[in-house]
């Protein structure tokens, strides 16, 4: 069985990254209260360690169940993540429209949503579906 440690290991340097960069963005935020894009990146920036860490949930899995769970975590949290960085994007482009900044994102959690009702936890879906962890 091959060894795939060095795919978590990279997803724990994500991790560890993101938990430098979190904090120190926040911050800035709150010693600059009215620089809201420092907050929207701390936002990301938490976003991306966690979707790290759920795929190295997914990826480490023993059963179906474990699998499907680090999956919805994963797909809620990177909706956040890409809600989150459309409105970095408009915030750090000082862009004064509203349209794009609350439709892209309103479409994105709305695509979640739907994700996370019609995900393949039905019955008939875990028959098929095999796991085998990396070990």
């Amino acid at each position: 069985m091959p060894s795939h440690h060095h795919l978590t290991n990279r997803y724990f340097a994500i991790c560890r990254i993101c938990g430098v960069v979190m904090p120190l963005h926040l911050l800035i935020f709150l010693r600059r209260r009215h620089e809201r894009v420092y907050l929207v990146f701390a936002i990301m920036a938490l976003c991306c360690g966690l979707a790290a860490l759920f795929d190295i949930r997914m990826h480490l899995a023993l059963d179906v169940a474990g699998f499907f769970w680090a999956l919805k975590a994963n797909n809620t949290v990177q909706v956040i993540l890409w809600i989150a960085f459309a409105w970095f994007i408009k915030l750090s482009t000082r862009d004064h429209h509203r349209l794009p900044a609350t439709l892209g994102p309103g479409l994105c959690a709305l695509a979640g949503v739907v994700k996370l009702i019609f995900s393949p936890q039905h019955p008939k879906h875990q028959q098929r579906i095999g796991v085998h962890p990396y070990g």
